[in-house]
């Protein structure tokens, strides 16, 4: 988790630079990506373990598209 502590500990010009030209306050980008991280950090745990909802999610994301 030390990479969400480093993304939610980013000053406000190191976040806008994140995301680029979206207008959206800064503590809502750090949230959004902090979001994200935590998000694929479960679905890797699930996966690790074999958990056959997890290989699930994986095929609808990236085979039925």
């Amino acid at each position: 988790m030390s990479k969400v502590v480093e993304v939610l500990s980013l000053d406000d010009n190191e976040t806008t630079k994140i995301i680029g030209s979206v207008a959206m306050p800064p503590e809502r980008i750090r949230l959004t990506q902090a979001s994200l991280l935590v998000n694929a950090a479960e679905l890797l745990c699930t996966l690790r373990v074999d958990d056959p909802v997890a290989w699930d999610h994986v095929n609808e994301l990236y085979e039925d598209d």
